[in-house]
Formats: structure tokens, C-alpha cells, sequence
């Protein structure tokens, strides 16, 4: 698929947000260890607060790649969100 650089941007944005989410979750279930922030190098205690955080802000970026690509292909209904 091509999409202009400012989606892919967005897009590229909430998918590492949803990775993030997919790995919190996984260490809430003591699956996995605790995951290290990759611009501090310091691990992180996650809770059930933090990663529904983090998972609202992966649905907004998901809304905006919607927006942003409706609006690149002039689409627009009253149902635009």
C-alpha cells in the first residue's frame, strides 16, 4: 500500500503504541519481562492504569491516521470519525 509520508508517520506511531500495549499486557500476565524504555534504558513497573493509557493514546493516533487518510483522498461523510 502507498500512503503519503504524514500517515505512515501516524500510523508508524500507533503501531509501536500497540506493541507497547500488546508488551505491558503480556508483563501484567507475567509473561514476559519488564519492559525497558528505549530513551531512558530504564525498566518500567506497568499497571492496568498505564497500559489502558497508553492504549487510549493508540486509538487516538489510530482515529488521526483515519482522519489524515480520508482527508488525502478527499473522502468526507457525516460520519468522519
Amino acid at each position: 500500500m502507498i500512503v503519503p509520508d504524514k500517515v505512515f508517520a501516524i500510523a508508524r506511531k500507533a503501531n509501536r503504541e500497540l506493541l507497547d500495549v500488546y508488551g505491558m499486557a503480556r508483563q501484567l500476565d507475567s509473561f514476559a519481562p519488564a519492559r525497558i524504555n528505549e530513551e531512558t534504558q530504564t525498566r518500567g513497573e506497568e499497571t492496568v492504569a498505564s497500559a489502558f493509557a497508553s492504549l487510549e493514546q493508540a486509538l487516538q493516533n489510530i482515529g488521526l491516521v483515519r482522519k489524515i487518510m480520508r482527508a488525502d483522498l478527499g473522502v468526507t461523510s457525516a460520519n468522519d470519525g
